[in-house]
């Protein structure tokens, strides 16, 4: 808290000994724009003493970021005509360059019931609070658009959630099916003793994987590949259940056609020569099918297995992190709470960045995401990243080299090469130990194609290793030289993203003599 005693509205310059929490920055300002009092939070959360904000009265406006300058302007101005609290949101840049946003409320000092013309000011730290709620919200988006229906139901069944594509499947919106049963879905095929087993399955923890025949909102019966996994506490208790839906009625007709003409056969042998090409040609689409069936379930199997597991684990370390700043947070030193803060953040990134890979993948399979070519220069496109990631091989000691000729034209969508040689650096970067070295550079090569080269002197692979890393069935992910954490999804990105633009992509590498990713464009027209 604040030290209550009334003050001498001349300023003293004195600061305070306050036992305020080191979450709130907090302060006394007279009309002069003289500091006062300080609470022990201000260095915590700015990184600046309050002696440096004393000695520069402009240092409390200069670390507010650009695009929030006005709106704290604007508050300033008007603050001390008002004798009633006055409340703001707006972010700083903090001694070390972290950007935090500030919960600000500032309100006036009475001595003998009149206004001393002094200002008391609170500002607290809602960082976590804004990363969290934009968080949240890319989190929605992915689910959103994954290319198979996504339900989730409460305990009882009822439904509280279901995406785009259960209402593609079913012809039911959210809002019709949110707080019903999935009951409302079912047919006439199966009997009680099948949905006993199933619900039996779930209730026990376990996963339940099968075909059901089900009914859309026309009426209409479809049959579904269904598969609803069990969601449980950390108390181990189950609270919800995922459902994910995907419609295989073209499969299932297809192998009832096939199975009427081989009854049709042995009936009447006669028609065996009249009906062979039309089997062929059935045969084909049921391949083709299965084939797409196949994709669609490994795709499915690859974002359930990212859901179930690559997100729960890093909130099982948010939520455990914050359970314990929340019940012992008097019990902990400044430095332990600064580490939890930093274990935080870094885990956070590290979901979010698995968020944007999973929502630009998604909308790869889901055909949402359209290419749009058209005449790029590389070089351009090379400094950008370049700058994205100059930060980053500091803080490894790396020099990264951008040997990428001036003059590279090449014809493709602009954000499709910059993802693919961004995925390429940030990975380069991972398997790349301190003091090592990058260099990424172009050619151009026949039939009209430009080969570009991400050449890292990093810790190198094996064969079997190189022939995981495109492979969409297998769940390749290494960790880096400073325990950088990965989806394996970003390479599956660059191949997906490199062919539909028309090249390929290949790896050489050598254990311990790092790895070259290499990749074809089309020249400009």
């Amino acid at each position: 808290m604040f030290n209550s005693e009334n003050k001498s509205t001349t300023s003293s310059n004195k600061i305070e000994d306050a036992s305020s929490p080191i979450s709130n920055w907090g302060y006394d300002i007279n009309e002069d724009g003289e500091f006062i009092n300080f609470t022990e939070g201000t260095t915590f959360i700015t990184g600046y003493t309050p002696q440096e904000f004393i000695a520069n009265k402009n240092l409390l406006h200069k670390i507010v970021v650009k695009e929030d300058k006005n709106i704290c302007k604007s508050h300033l101005s008007t603050c001390l005509s008002y004798k009633t609290s006055q409340q703001i949101t707006f972010r700083i840049l903090t001694k070390s360059g972290a950007v935090r946003w500030i919960s600000h409320t500032c309100f006036p000092l009475f001595q003998n019931g009149n206004n001393s013309h002094i200002r008391r000011v609170s500002n607290i730290d809602i960082t976590d609070q804004i990363e969290s709620e934009n968080f949240a919200n890319l989190k929605s988006k992915a689910l959103e658009v994954a290319p198979i229906g996504i339900v989730i139901t409460d305990i009882k069944g009822s439904i509280l959630w279901a995406n785009s594509a259960f209402s593609k499947i079913t012809g039911y919106t959210s809002l019709e099916v949110v707080g019903k049963n999935p009951r409302i879905l079912k047919s006439d095929i199966h009997g009680p003793a099948f949905y006993k087993k199933l619900w039996d399955t779930i209730l026990s923890g376990k996963m339940w994987k099968g075909e059901v025949v089900n009914k859309k909102k026309s009426g209409e019966e479809y049959y579904e590949e269904l598969t609803i996994s069990p969601v449980c506490n950390n108390r181990g208790e189950t609270t919800h259940f995922i459902a994910i839906k995907e419609d295989i009625t073209e499969r299932k007709v297809a192998e009832e056609q096939i199975q009427r003409y081989i009854e049709e056969i042995y009936e009447n042998k006669d028609l065996v020569e009249q009906n062979a090409h039309e089997l062929v040609e059935l045969n084909v689409k049921l391949e083709q099918s299965e084939d797409k069936l196949t994709e669609l379930n490994i795709n499915k199997d690859r974002f359930f297995s990212i859901i179930a597991h690559d997100l729960k684990n890093p909130f099982t370390a948010l939520i455990g992190y914050t359970e314990m700043m929340m019940a012992d947070f008097e019990d902990f030193s400044k430095e332990e709470i600064l580490e939890f803060i930093t274990t935080i953040y870094k885990t956070s990134k590290n979901v979010y960045s698995l968020l944007e890979g999973l929502l630009d993948w998604s909308r790869l399979q889901l055909g949402s995401l359209t290419l749009e070519p058209k005449n790029l220069n590389l070089h351009e496109i090379a400094e950008r990243v370049y700058d994205l990631y100059e930060n980053n091989v500091k803080q490894k000691e790396i020099t990264l080299t951008n040997l990428v000729e001036k003059d590279t034209a090449l014809f493709a969508d602009e954000n499709a090469v910059f993802t693919t040689l961004r995925n390429l650096i940030s990975n380069a970067i991972k398997f790349t130990p301190h003091k090592g070295e990058i260099i990424y550079s172009s050619k151009i090569v026949e039939n009209n194609f430009c080969e570009i080269t991400v050449k890292d002197s990093g810790i190198g692979m094996d064969e079997e290793t190189m022939d995981k890393l495109f492979k969409i069935e297998v769940h390749h992910t290494t960790v880096g030289t400073d325990k950088e954490k990965g989806t394996g999804l970003g390479l599956l990105l660059c191949k997906d993203l490199t062919e539909k633009s028309g090249g390929e992509i290949r790896v050489k590498s050598e254990i311990g003599k790092g790895s070259k990713f290499i990749f074809t464009i089309p020249l400009s027209k």
